[in-house]
């Protein structure tokens, strides 16, 4: 999946924290929006996206080596 992900410039968007872990190692790209809500139903997850659009966004338009290569959701607010 990582690998696909770079070859096609998309980004990966999981729950799953060895991705943090690759990335960490790895690099980027590709990029990685880790979501770490806790215990949420899909609405809630929807709306944890929907709350973090604007960040996700930005998050995936930055194009410099040296930006982040992650983005980590958290559960808050809802």
């Amino acid at each position: 999946m990582w690998e696909y992900a770079k070859t096609s410039r998309s980004a990966i968007v999981t729950f799953d924290e060895d991705f943090e872990i690759l990335s960490q190692m790895r690099g980027w790209p590709p990029k990685v929006v880790l979501l770490r809500p806790g215990n949420l139903t899909v609405d809630q997850t929807v709306e944890l996206l929907e709350l973090n659009f604007d960040a996700i966004a930005s998050f995936l338009d930055e194009s410099n080596p040296d930006e982040r290569g992650m983005l980590k959701l958290i559960r808050i607010g809802i």
